[in-house]
């Protein structure tokens, strides 16, 4: 049987409480993910020492002056390589050192959630004219202007973006208005994430060659022995035990991807929470359904009961 026959089978059995409720059972239910290790973001990170590095770095160099190589950056890895979670702790430490930041992902509307977002988190820095939308305005007018405004409190303003895509026209918009940032010696830093291929045709953008000096980050999988200590140091200081067994199995079963750590330690932990230690059959079922909600989280975005069946039919045709 193959893991997406496996995965419509899990579908079938618990068919009966609903699509939405099965997604988030096969995929995990992303707070009780975020329970079990505690802080996603720190236990993320403490598996991604290279990753940790990386925002040490870009954290130093943004306290440095302006025009510094660190102030555009670019993480580019896998679906399940820690980007996402990478961004976030980067905007936390920002923000935590001053800087007034807007997080969103590259698709249409991303403009205005970024001027929204810098005016929610800058109001008690900007004047009124500012604060208020000016239809007749551009954006890179509207936002060079807050900009300034911050700057001249000796603060510094970042946008993180993820799910890079050459085809959102916005981004260019913003890449282009950060470029003409850089020259004009503004406090700012733009930090970005996406999937290798994605990067590289974005790259590619002779309209936006300025991303080619961006500092780029790539994240490759992580070691099975890094892999190894963090989960067992997770589940211990949750206050079970792995057998030796499972240990290996679940760690060599999440191919050193941040995500499927995640996601197996929820499953296999959640199969039986009242004992003590976790076992090798809790493993071996955790790594089933882990391997289901990968496959399916991609099937989720359809975002319909149909669709799933769909994909049901296809799969048994194929036997």
């Amino acid at each position: 049987m193959t893991e997406m026959q496996n995965a419509v089978l899990k579908w079938k059995e618990y068919n009966g409480v609903g699509y939405d409720s099965f997604i988030k059972y096969i995929c995990g239910d992303p707070q009780k993910i975020i329970d079990f290790y505690h802080d996603e973001r720190t236990a993320a990170l403490e598996i991604l020492g290279r990753g940790l590095h990386s925002v040490q770095d870009i954290d130093a160099h943004l306290q440095y002056n302006d025009g510094d190589p660190n102030r555009a950056t670019i993480f580019v890895g896998a679906r399940g390589s820690g980007k996402t979670v990478l961004l976030a702790k980067i905007a936390d430490e920002a923000s935590a050192n001053g800087w007034i930041g807007a997080n969103v992902n590259a698709a249409q509307g991303m403009l205005d959630e970024v001027l929204v977002q810098i005016r929610d988190n800058a109001k008690e820095f900007l004047t009124h004219e500012s604060l208020s939308h000016n239809i007749k305005a551009t954006w890179r007018s509207e936002m060079t202007s807050m900009v300034k405004e911050i700057n001249e409190k000796n603060i510094g303003v970042f946008v993180t973006v993820d799910e890079l895509d050459v085809k959102i026209d916005e981004l260019r918009t913003l890449v282009t208005t950060f470029q003409h940032f850089v020259r004009e010696r503004r406090d700012v830093a733009l930090i970005m994430a996406g999937l290798p291929p994605k990067v590289s045709n974005l790259l590619r953008d002779d309209s936006i060659s300025f991303l080619r000096r961006a500092f780029q980050h790539h994240l490759e999988a992580i070691d099975e022995s890094e892999v190894r200590f963090s989960m067992k140091r997770t589940i211990e200081r949750a206050g079970r035990t792995i057998e030796k067994d499972a240990l290996s199995l679940a760690a060599e079963n999440a191919k050193g991807f941040p995500f499927m750590i995640q996601l197996i330690g929820y499953h296999m932990w959640r199969q039986h929470p009242e004992k003590k230690s976790i076992s090798l059959d809790d493993a071996a079922e955790g790594i089933v359904l882990a391997q289901s909600g990968l496959l399916l989280a991609d099937v989720s975005r359809i975002h319909s009961k149909q669709g799933m069946i769909m994909v049901c039919k296809v799969v048994e045709k194929q036997g």
